[in-house]
């Protein structure tokens, strides 16, 4: 009988254990291991016999047998379509190579219907080794079970005695062609090319080796996914042992089957091939991905030229590679690259392509080519896992273990959101920054040169020794920030009492790590501290000034204080006008986050007005940065959205998404940022497809450049559900707001006030699918979130009040629901201008409740005020605004009114 897969794991096993074993020993072993199963016994016996045969064979010298297509290669097989092969019609040939022809071929014994790729060995490899070790193989080769590996269906002999494979036939291009066509950034590749190590890892795992990794045995589907061909095949065509110890006797054919420009050094000498083989391989193959060409140029197929460059030349750094024009293709058929060409397939410029790949990537890429396969990752995993580590900004094994490398990895990973000893160290570089900055103008003042560069040297000692306190990879230590940013706050009152203007620096830029961690109060402690100090140093007007202003007022707006950023904000814009005049871009940076201040506080008209006044001072300037008008105009876009006036916001965020695509990198996240926007104005304008497609696209880039558990991923995913609930997908919206919740929760904590925003987004999906008892859960811990992290009338404190009222009155629970919508209101009043339309949502959704108690003429009051305020301010078509008509109009119509109801069903 055939053994099952779990019996041949297990047969596997015990060969490896036995041949790990002297000769004299294996009996012995046996009889324990075997004991109860002799017929696993028997095939361990039979297959350590084949072994030693195999190991008598002497090795023979041979020219290489080239995996490259010629045109013998066949065997005449150009004739045979339309022929049956097993239970198998050939249909057409798709492929040629030196072991013989890939034929589309259906199912033809009227079993079930099925299409195939099947792969007919060519004449000259039908020895009898080959066919009496056939059986055997395919069951070990069936047994890879990878959703990223064509699958080996079947396999035979035909009539003629020659071997056939049946295996998953794959409508997919090379990866290579792939990438280029869809000109895929740097980072998606290493998202597919980290998709193949998982694949050959799996091989790996079930002792089985690929040997010819390269882009026609990896091919790419329409939709993305990768799929792997021929593994193991070569394997069995070849005389060379298997990678993970010799489990399966090895076969001598007298040639060695390799393709020369991805062959391993110890593949051209005929040394034993290991796991290290595939490992090398796939270093040619990210080489290729990543620059356009292979590490290797091979000036002919002779054996002697492979082996020399091979053997013998070092391959080019990919960031070098990458800016050089080179020769490519064939003799036949020369292409010249150049890297105009080599960056535009990557979405990106040649200087950015290169500074992409100098450092952690040179270093991976070579790592993997190294001539001695044990100076290689150790295995696949570790290769993987090198990518994976460059793409979230941690330090690579590949690379030496330097502190100004440790600080350049600990700057990349603040980026993501989830490092928060990162963001120290990103926050003190920004200040050291500045001071350089600052060091650098002053430096023809001879007076001043002196000064600066002791202010240089002072701040760049405290980063050094505030990195030297974070090094997380210290024995026993673990870092917490608020303490190191505390301990860091204490240090500078006494460090820098002669050097006031590094003290107001370095206060600056701790007050911004703290506002980033949601540390309000200590956060603004360090800005009043730094702004008194370089107001005591310079005027009202110099630019250190304004910029601190600038924070404080960010903060200010973050922690709900609305009226001290509005009066912070308007100081600072009137010293800067009266200082540079109406063109200075820090006018339309305080412009900019004084506008947002109007819009949160209700005044959009005003915000509008603010926002489009940036936007002007940024076009007149001489060298006008698109990205920051791109940026100004998607604040103008959001304001209109909110005004109601969608059909005007859509096209400004379809043209900042634009200006980003054409200027940036694919992968830069201000282009992910800007989708999530755009996403959201779909969704508010009812174009839920389209807001999928853009949420799911600025997740794509969050996860290449930030990695999986980025906090701006949560945040679009949390729009992505909004979006899906409305399609009516519900079990997809709950999975991806867990999800976004679960990302929340690991970057911020359970406890921060930005996890109550996601667990806010849970509760109304689940409230929108009628799962009361676990929606209100989520709104409870939202509230509690904010009530103990937020100050008493934030404005986030009155949504939570909000929801969970409305879900509690949707319950008939008005009771329990009047005093959170009551206190809702109290908040909102405290906290926002009188004709905020969030006051308008609150008084409808009162009034509502209150006419469920029967309360009719408290009731009326609010349900007018409520409808009569976004009516006002959202205009007639705004979704809450007919929400609110709806509420009132039900409210006359239960109360006897028949008129009032008409005339507001009539939309008047």
């Amino acid at each position: 009988l055939p053994m099952t897969p779990t019996e041949w794991r297990r047969v596997k096993t015990l060969l490896d254990d036995a041949l790990n074993r002297p000769a004299a020993e294996r009996a012995d072993f046996l009889d324990v291991a075997c004991a109860d199963t002799p017929t696993l016994r028997a095939e361990v016996e039979s297959l350590l016999v084949a072994h030693e045969q195999a190991e008598a064979v002497h090795a023979l010298e041979s020219p290489f047998a080239t995996a490259t297509g010629d045109e013998d290669a066949s065997g005449g097989d150009q004739q045979i379509e339309g022929q049956r092969v097993g239970p198998y019609r050939l249909v057409r040939m798709v492929g040629r190579g030196g072991m013989g022809s890939v034929y589309l071929a259906e199912r033809a014994d009227g079993h079930y219907e099925q299409t195939v790729a099947l792969k007919l060995i060519r004449r000259g490899l039908d020895t009898d080794d080959i066919l009496s070790r056939f059986a055997f193989e395919r069951q070990i080769l069936a047994g890879l079970d990878h959703p990223s590996i064509a699958r080996l269906y079947d396999g035979g002999v035909t009539d003629d005695g020659r071997p056939y494979f049946a295996m998953e036939y794959v409508a997919g291009i090379p990866i290579t062609d792939y990438c280029d066509q869809h000109r895929l950034s740097t980072p998606q590749r290493l998202a597919l090319f980290r998709t193949v190590c998982r694949a050959v890892q799996h091989a790996h795992q079930n002792l089985v080796v690929h040997r010819d990794l390269k882009p026609s045995n990896i091919l790419v589907t329409d939709d993305g996914q990768v799929k792997l061909l021929d593994f193991g095949i070569a394997k069995l065509l070849t005389d060379e042992g298997l990678s993970a110890g010799p489990t399966i006797p090895r076969t001598r054919t007298g040639a060695r089957v390799l393709t020369p420009e991805y062959a391993a050094p110890e593949q051209v000498r005929g040394t034993t091939v290991t796991t290290a083989t595939d490992v090398y391989q796939l270093g040619v193959l990210l080489y290729e991905l990543l620059t356009g060409r292979r590490p290797y140029r091979l000036p002919s197929l002779v054996q002697a030229e492979i082996a020399r460059v091979i053997l013998e030349e070092e391959p080019t750094r990919p960031s070098t590679a990458v800016g050089q024009t080179s020769e490519t293709g064939t003799d036949e058929a020369p292409r010249t690259l150049t890297p105009e060409m080599v960056s535009q397939a990557r979405s990106t410029d040649p200087g950015r392509l290169r500074r992409r790949l100098a450092g952690d990537l040179d270093m991976i890429c070579l790592t993997a080519l190294r001539k001695e396969p044990e100076r290689r990752y150790a295995n696949v995993e570790a290769l993987a896992e090198d990518v994976r580590r460059h793409l979230v900004g941690l330090p690579v094994t590949a690379r030496p273990d330097t502190f100004s490398y440790r600080a350049s990895r600990f700057v990349r990973r603040h980026r993501t959101g989830v490092a928060a000893a990162a963001a120290v160290a990103l926050a003190l570089v920004v200040g050291l920054g500045v001071a350089v900055w600052q060091g650098q103008q002053a430096a023809a003042e001879r007076d001043r040169a002196e000064a600066e560069a002791e202010k240089v040297a002072a701040v760049n000692q405290f980063l050094v020794n505030l990195f030297g306190a974070a090094d997380p990879r210290e024995e026993g230590r673990e870092v917490r920030v608020a303490s190191l940013l505390d301990q860091a706050a204490g240090d500078l009152d006494s460090s820098f009492a002669d050097q006031p203007d590094v003290e107001a620096t370095l206060r600056h830029t701790l007050g911004v790590t703290y506002r980033e961690l949601g540390l309000f109060d200590e956060s603004e402690a360090q800005f009043q501290r730094a702004l008194a100090l370089r107001e005591r140093l310079f005027d009202s007007h110099h630019q250190d000034v304004l910029t601190t202003q600038n924070a404080l007022g960010n903060l200010y707006i973050l922690s709900g204080d609305y009226a001290q950023a509005d009066s912070i904000l308007t100081r600072a814009v009137a010293s800067a006008r009266t200082l540079t005049g109406e063109q200075d871009l820090l006018v339309s940076d305080l412009m900019s986050t004084l506008g947002y201040v109007h819009y949160v506080t209700g005044d959009l008209e005003a915000s509008l007005e603010m926002h489009r006044a940036s936007v002007d001072l940024r076009e007149q300037q001489p060298n006008a940065d698109e990205i920051e008008i791109a940026a100004s105009l998607g604040n103008v876009a959001i304001v209109l959205a909110d005004l109601g006036r969608i059909d005007e916001a859509v096209p400004l965020l379809e043209r900042q998404v634009a200006i980003y695509r054409r200027v940036l990198e694919a992968d830069n996240t201000r282009i992910g940022r800007a989708l999530t926007n755009l996403a959201s104005v779909y969704r508010d304008a009812g174009r839920y497809d389209a807001a999928v497609e853009a949420f799911t696209e600025a997740i794509a880039i969050f996860r290449e450049a930030l990695g999986e558990e980025s906090f701006e991923i949560g945040g679009a995913l949390g729009g992505l559900g909004a979006a899906l609930i409305e399609l009516g997908r519900h079990a997809e919206a709950e999975e991806v707001l867990r999800r976004s919740l679960r990302i929340y929760e690991q970057a911020f904590g359970a406890e921060h006030p930005r996890t109550g925003y996601a667990l806010l987004r849970l509760g109304g999906a689940l409230q929108r699918r009628g799962a009361y008892a676990e929606a209100e859960t989520y709104l409870r811990r939202a509230l509690q979130v904010w009530r103990d992290g937020l100050p008493e009338d934030h404005p986030a404190l009155g949504r939570g009040l909000m929801e969970l009222g409305a879900l509690l009155h949707e319950q008939k629970r008005a009771a329990e629901a009047e005093p959170l919508l009551r206190e809702a209101l109290a908040v909102r009043e405290a906290a926002l201008p009188a004709d905020h339309p969030d006051r308008a949502e609150t008084q409808s959704l009162l009034g509502d409740c209150l006419a469920a108690l029967g309360r009719t003429a408290e009731a009326e009051a609010l349900l007018r005020q409520g409808y009569e305020g976004l009516l006002s301010d959202r205009g007639p078509d705004h979704q809450k605004t007919i929400e609110a008509r709806e509420r009132l109009r039900a409210f006359y119509a239960a109360t006897g009114q028949p008129d009032r109801a008409a005339a507001l069903a009539e939309g008047s």
